[in-house]
């Protein structure tokens, strides 16, 4: 077995089981871009092999700023905390945010160039964050040799209805796509 092979095993070895209704706060950019379809939501999404190291990088990252903190009280790593954004009767958003301060939330990310500000890819994510914690929210940005960059969210009303417009539809879809297969 290769090295590549066996990140790829790790990696993807525990696909997240599958409810309808329930969805993730890291996978709305991609619900909302539509690439993630709804024909696709049961199927388990691995992490494609260009992006092994990087996810890899992002996570040893984490672990070690987790571990830092941990005697701080910061909640993180095995003691992370998980919130459900309720959006109607039918559908949740789980949020998990990565570090978690008493007045502040860490998102953190190790992109493979240096961000200055929130990318739209993250803002949902971060937007969810803000809603679940009733807290400020952060974007931490890693870079070499172990640096974190603290960049403000605001919250917009704006991309929350977005969020909710958008997995109001994509629910439909897939309900749908439930009940076609049933009968």
């Amino acid at each position: 077995m290769t090295l590549q092979e066996a990140k790829s095993l790790y990696l993807n070895s525990n696909p997240r089981e599958r409810t309808l209704g329930r969805y993730y706060s890291s996978e709305l950019y991609s619900i909302i871009g539509n690439w993630k379809k709804p024909e696709d939501f049961f199927n388990p999404d691995p992490i494609k092999e260009e992006h092994l190291d990087i996810v890899l990088r992002g996570m040893m990252a984490e672990y070690q700023l987790a571990e830092i903190l941990k005697p701080m009280g910061v909640k993180c790593g095995d003691n992370q905390s998980k919130y459900e954004l309720k959006i109607n009767d039918e559908i949740v958003v789980v949020v998990k945010p990565d570090f978690e301060w008493p007045s502040e939330v860490w998102e953190t990310k190790y992109p493979k160039e240096i961000v200055y500000s929130v990318p739209r890819k993250w803002r949902y994510q971060l937007e969810c964050q803000c809603r679940a914690t009733n807290k400020k929210v952060k974007l931490g940005v890693f870079s070499e040799p172990f640096n974190l960059m603290l960049i403000n969210y605001e919250s917009s009303d704006r991309v929350w209805e977005e969020i909710q417009r958008s997995l109001i539809n994509y629910h439909k879809k897939v309900k749908e796509l439930c009940q076609t297969i049933r009968t």
